[in-house]
């Protein structure tokens, strides 16, 4: 990897360095036999920082923690057999817990704090996935 004039991360492959957030789903779900409403989810996504391809997500009707952030890299890890060299996050609390440090260090994993101006490519994502919901 090298880090160019704007010191950014750059990479030669896809799934050496990841994005990791949270948004909480413009819709409600309800139960289909009896219509009962079980609230909104929130989305918790790890996308591709070299192709911006979602690479693994977890869906909860609790608030991001800890759990959020395990879920996701587990679904990662299933659908590709291995972990991601890096992972970029903000600086929300419910990143900073001692497990999620515990598993970042026995993995070998890079964690990095993104900036403002990745926090925009990574909300211009949610925003389109929730426009394309609100089609439905």
């Amino acid at each position: 990897m090298k880090a160019n004039q704007e010191r950014r991360l750059l990479t030669d492959q896809s799934s050496e360095s990841t994005t990791i957030d949270h948004t909480l789903l413009d819709i409600e779900v309800c139960k289909a036999l009896n219509g009962e409403v079980l609230g909104r989810p929130y989305l918790t996504v790890m996308f591709d920082t070299h192709t911006r391809k979602i690479v693994a997500t977890h869906l909860s009707f609790n608030n991001p923690d800890y759990r959020s952030f395990l879920s996701v890299l587990r679904d990662y890890f299933y659908r590709y057999g291995k972990l991601p060299k890096s992972i970029s996050i903000d600086s929300k609390k419910e990143f900073q817990t001692l497990r999620i440090d515990q598993v970042i260090c026995h993995f070998g994993i890079v964690m990095n704090f993104f900036s403002d101006s990745s926090k925009g490519k990574v909300e211009t994502i949610f925003q389109q996935f929730s426009q394309f919901i609100s089609k439905f």
